[in-house]
């Protein structure tokens, strides 16, 4: 005997980031600060992304190392207070996504990124939309993050129910 639980809404089709404003339209969803990659700032993709939100989406956050540190969750985080975002969406890969993922918990808990990676239960995050540019994470549909201490030399997931995105938006044309 098996059990799979599956929560994540998976929309699945070519051109399907371009419909972001209706999704978020549709989770009544109203601003979000985006997480992406570096690369896809510098390449136009997160502003051509952030056109399509039709003004939900109010800042874009590039500053995510590989392996997301306590650091960046912080900062994320920071920048989702200041702008009073109700959600966060993570583009690219899984750093990005696990970055965005852990900042939802952050917030909604109240607590700081040492204390996710200290084993702070978590059970609310802001809604997280992920849109992966990369086969092979799965953090688009799993309930984990992988954060890094670099202080104390540390690499650990974090886990709860909570962090599993509200949505995935997995768009075939992100990687060609």
């Amino acid at each position: 005997m098996w059990k799979f639980y599956q929560p994540v809404n998976v929309i699945f089709g070519e051109g399907e980031i371009y419909n972001i404003g209706k999704y978020m339209e549709q989770y009544g969803l109203q601003r979000a600060l985006m997480v992406a990659d570096a690369f896809l700032v510098q390449s136009g993709m997160a502003e051509k992304l952030k056109t399509c939100g039709n003004g939900k989406i109010v800042e874009i956050s590039s500053d995510v190392e590989p392996n997301p540190t306590l650091q960046n969750v912080s900062d994320v985080a920071k920048k989702v207070k200041k702008i009073n975002a109700d959600c966060l969406i993570a583009f690219g890969g899984g750093s990005a996504m696990d970055c965005a993922k852990a900042a939802a918990a952050a917030v909604k808990e109240n607590c700081s990124a040492e204390e996710l990676l200290q084993g702070r239960v978590i059970t609310r995050a802001l809604p997280v939309i992920a849109i992966p540019t990369t086969a092979g994470t799965g953090s688009e549909v799993t309930a984990g993050a992988v954060l890094s201490d670099k202080k104390k030399g540390i690499k650990a997931a974090i886990f709860s129910h909570a962090l599993f995105p509200r949505l995935a938006i997995v768009d075939p044309e992100l990687t060609y």
